[in-house]
């Protein structure tokens, strides 16, 4: 009776090793004609939830496929031996979501279906972003036994994938996640005058004068107003990697809302109001020092000059605040010149 039971479990065993025999895929190497510009492909990462790779059909016998490494080392090399990598370039990563092998039929008349979905991504210091995305489901139709087919489909989608990729990314090198460094660049500004519309840029060569000051007086206990602002615009340009931002920012003095009443228009309360807009300038340049202090990154940009830009701009709230109430609006002599020198002092460096 044992001998009868161990002759069941060694039969039992032999069977389940037979039908769970894997199959290992030989992914030829190819030439795709591609020459990657600006970009090469770094890396093949591999997020799919279900490892597994699916079944093939091998001379009528249905299998488990699998890679004779892994996926993503023999689907790199292939593509590192069938495209020329500039390694020089960008890097850009290809993910793996789905990629499932699966057969319809029987032996003698099969499709093999190969179910894939990649995208292609910038990994910019941890943070991930989508450059292109493709699935599919190509499938192709035996009968009998036909050596390879598997293969023969896994390489027809990874070539018209990276075809499609590289077309798209020959039209798409100059967008922000292609750019691996950021330089500032500040230009005059050639729409603001500073003797010229609604807004004054500032200048060493022009003084504020009481026609400067347009705005409606409104009720209040104060004898003048002046709006001062940063004005600030800036174009991204990105070519061969590298982000240059064209920068406007300047102080600015807005006429249409500063504004002085009639009976107050004298000289020493133009001077306190010029020193507002002096002040203005200081922060102004404060600011632009700040940011060509920075590592800018390309994809951090934006919040990056905003985090600056709110802290220097509360400092020169703070500022513009301490001025009228040490000078009690320019009516303490002795404190508004002081606030005059230390204020040209600053200008002057």
């Amino acid at each position: 009776m044992k001998k009868i039971l161990l002759f069941w479990a060694i039969l039992l065993t032999t069977t389940l090793r037979l039908f769970s025999a894997e199959y290992k895929l030989n992914l030829r190497t190819e030439q795709w004609n591609i020459n990657q510009k600006g970009y090469f492909l770094s890396e093949i990462r591999d997020v799919r939830t279900d490892k597994s790779i699916g079944k093939v059909m091998i001379q009528g016998n249905l299998m488990d496929a699998s890679f004779p490494a892994s996926i993503t080392e023999d689907l790199y090399q292939l593509v590192k031996s069938s495209i020329a990598l500039d390694t020089t370039s960008v890097p850009i990563i290809m993910e793996i979501q789905t990629f499932k092998l699966s057969v319809k039929g029987n032996a003698a008349k099969h499709q093999d279906i190969l179910d894939f979905s990649i995208r292609f991504i910038r990994d910019i210091d941890g943070e991930i972003f989508e450059l292109f995305k493709l699935n599919g489901k190509p499938q192709m139709n035996v009968q009998g036994n036909m050596p390879e087919v598997a293969e023969k489909n896994i390489l027809a989608a990874l070539k018209l994938s990276f075809q499609n990729f590289d077309g798209w990314m020959k039209d798409n090198l100059n967008i922000p996640p292609m750019a691996t460094s950021v330089e500032i660049k500040f230009m005059p500004n050639e729409i603001l005058k500073t003797d010229h519309g609604d807004t004054l840029i500032w200048g060493t060569d022009y003084k504020l004068n009481w026609n400067d000051f347009k705005g409606p007086v409104p009720p209040s206990d104060f004898a003048a107003e002046s709006n001062c602002m940063f004005n600030y615009k800036a174009r991204p340009e990105i070519a061969d990697g590298k982000m240059t931002l064209f920068v406007n920012f300047d102080a600015c003095f807005i006429k249409g809302s500063s504004w002085v009443k009639e009976d107050k228009l004298q000289d020493s309360l133009l001077l306190h109001e010029q020193y507002h807009f002096n002040i203005c300038e200081v922060y102004a340049r404060r600011l632009k020092s700040r940011l060509m202090q920075l590592e800018l990154k390309p994809m951090q940009v934006e919040k990056q000059i905003k985090a600056v830009f709110n802290e220097v701009w509360s400092a020169y709230v703070l500022a513009q605040n301490e001025y009228d109430e040490e000078t009690q609006h320019g009516l303490i002599t002795e404190n508004q010149n002081e606030w005059i020198r230390n204020v040209d002092y600053w200008l002057s460096k």
